[in-house]
C-alpha cells in the first residue's frame, strides 16, 4: 500500500474541515478578477479621435474648462454656434477652427464655416451628407500619409471666409503638416502621443457656406451627416 499523505495543522481549515495551504491559496489567486483602474477622459488620456471629438464636444458645452489646442474659454463668437459644434465633434469631425456667418455692412462679413480632422469612415459620411448642397467641402490628405507616404497634398487652397473694410482678412482650407498638428495639440495642447497621431492620420477635412452672411445653412447640412442614413 502506498504512504498516504500527512495533511497538517496548518493546512486544515479547522472551522470548515477541508484542506487549505499554498497549493489552495495559489489556485484561489488563478480565479481572481482583476480590475484596471480605468484613468478620467481629459486632454493628456485621450487616444484617438472619438475621445479628442467628446472633449472638444464637452468644452463647447461649458463642462470643461480648458479646450484643445488654443486651449482657453469660448469666445463670444463661437459661443452662438457651441451646440452645432458639439454635436459636429460627436458625430466624427474633431473641429479645429469654426465660425458663424455674419452679413456683409461696411465693407465686413463673414461665411460660415468648419475645419477639422476625420477618419476614412467619417470623411465618406460627411460627403455624402453634402452632397447636393450648396457647401464647399475640402478635404486633404492626413499628414501622415504626405510626410512618411509620398502622397501630394492638394493645390493650396485658400477661400477668404473673413471681410474687413472690404479686404480678405481671414482665409481658410489650407493644409496642416505634422509640425503644426504635433504643436498645437502636443505643446499647446498637452495631448499625449497617441492623440496627436490619430489626428496626423485623419484627413483635414474644410466645410464652407459660400454665401456671405448665412447663418444655419452649414450646421443644418452637417447635422444631416449625423443622422442615421434610414431617416435622412
Amino acid at each position: 500500500m502506498g504512504r498516504k499523505k500527512r495533511i497538517s495543522s496548518a493546512d486544515l481549515d479547522l472551522s470548515q474541515g477541508r484542506p487549505t495551504g499554498p497549493g489552495l491559496c495559489r489556485a484561489e489567486e488563478r480565479t481572481k478578477v482583476t480590475t484596471r483602474q480605468i484613468a478620467p477622459l481629459n486632454w493628456l488620456t485621450a487616444r484617438n479621435l472619438a475621445e479628442l471629438g467628446e472633449l472638444t464636444a464637452r468644452w463647447l458645452e461649458g463642462t470643461i474648462a480648458t479646450g484643445p489646442a488654443y486651449g482657453g474659454t469660448l469666445d463670444e463668437e463661437t459661443r452662438t454656434i457651441a451646440p452645432e459644434l458639439a454635436a459636429v465633434n460627436r458625430h466624427g469631425l474633431v473641429t479645429l477652427t469654426s465660425q458663424p456667418g455674419r452679413h456683409i455692412g461696411s465693407g465686413c462679413g463673414q461665411r460660415a464655416f468648419v475645419e477639422g480632422f476625420a477618419d476614412d469612415a467619417s470623411t465618406q459620411m460627411i460627403r455624402q451628407a453634402l452632397l447636393g448642397t450648396e457647401i464647399v467641402l475640402i478635404v486633404n490628405p492626413p499628414a501622415w500619409s504626405v510626410t512618411r507616404g509620398g502622397i501630394l497634398p492638394q493645390r493650396p487652397v485658400d477661400i477668404a471666409v473673413k471681410l474687413h473694410r472690404g479686404a480678405a482678412l481671414v482665409s481658410v482650407g489650407r493644409y496642416h503638416t505634422r509640425t503644426d498638428i504635433r504643436y498645437l495639440y502636443g505643446t499647446c495642447g498637452g495631448c499625449n502621443r497617441r492623440a496627436v497621431a490619430s489626428l496626423g492620420r485623419a484627413h483635414q477635412v474644410t466645410a464652407i457656406d459660400p454665401v456671405w452672411g448665412r447663418e444655419s445653412y452649414l450646421w443644418d447640412a452637417l447635422a444631416v451627416a449625423g443622422r442615421d442614413p434610414s431617416r435622412r
